[in-house]
């Protein structure tokens, strides 16, 4: 048996464990995710028995086919363990540190690293040097370049979006006149849900050659957006006594969302004969 299948065969446990903890702290903590844990049960099922097949070519003299198995199975062990990871790190641990990654952030991790370890592995079982890889390809990759122009715009657009944290999922903008929540950065596009209960989906190179408004957001200031409720008044009433009472009594207001700082504020906008206008400013958060 080769020195690769030997050190496989003696590792299969210790993988298995590991798997079989990761996948059971996800399905725990993260019921969302069950249904891919039961998907990657199932993916590395195939690896017990491609395991088993291989021991019994290897008793049959079969080497060669057993060695191609096995290195089926270190690649799709390989691939389980780390979605798995990645499904603990970004759906378990971050979110318990308050924080909300979004999925393209996810999907890039998990890209980053099975490449890293297809390159490992092509170098240490295959004998095969990576650079090669990238020097023969690159005219293929300039050919698919140019013929995904836009879709590669998109890509790379919410990447962008990622790294400078122009938005992120949570946050509230508003696109020419249309307002609403980000609820998703996808590799493609970005999703905005609004208050007319209609999802807007915006391509990410949009979001990267246009200006957008993020509602609320300030540096280093509290997230909270300022809201105007225009009223109108008699003119028999003095504007100091009206703008008086309303701060008056929406200071002593304790109201859902509503912010502390600034106070609500009342203006007067403009002074006719009858009825005057007012408008009161506050801050939600």
């Amino acid at each position: 048996m080769p020195p690769e299948s030997t050190l496989w065969y003696s590792t299969i446990p210790t993988l298995t464990g590991v798997f079989v903890v990761l996948a059971a702290v996800v399905a725990k903590f993260a019921p969302a995710e069950r249904r891919r844990v039961l998907n990657l049960c199932l993916l590395f099922a195939t690896v017990i028995v491609a395991t088993l097949v291989a021991g019994v070519l290897v008793w049959a003299g079969e080497t060669v086919l057993a060695e191609y198995i096995h290195r089926y199975a270190i690649i799709v062990s390989a691939t389980a363990i780390i979605l798995l990871s990645t499904i603990l790190f970004f759906r378990v641990i971050l979110p318990r540190l308050g924080y909300y990654a979004p999925q393209i952030r996810q999907d890039v991790l998990v890209v980053l690293a099975l490449l890293v370890f297809g390159l490992l592995y092509l170098k240490n079982a295959w004998d095969m040097d990576p650079t090669s890889i990238f020097t023969t390809s690159a005219l293929v990759t300039a050919v698919v370049a140019l013929s995904l122009q836009d879709t590669l715009g998109n890509i790379l657009g919410g990447l962008a979006l990622q790294v400078d944290q122009s938005i992120q999922v949570g946050d509230f903008v508003q696109i020419e006149n249309t307002a609403g929540r980000v609820v998703e950065i996808g590799w493609r596009q970005t999703s905005i849900e609004t208050n007319n209960w209609e999802t807007m989906v915006v391509p990410n190179s949009v979001l990267v050659k246009n200006r957008f408004l993020v509602l609320g957001r300030r540096h280093g200031q509290p997230v909270q957006h300022r809201r105007w409720v225009p009223f109108f008044v008699d003119n028999a009433y003095s504007p100091d006594l009206v703008i008086e009472a309303v701060q008056g009594a929406l200071r002593s207001m304790d109201m859902a969302r509503d912010a502390k700082q600034p106070p609500p504020q009342c203006f007067l906008i403009e002074l006719v004969e009858s009825p005057v206008r007012y408008s009161v400013s506050y801050w939600l958060t």
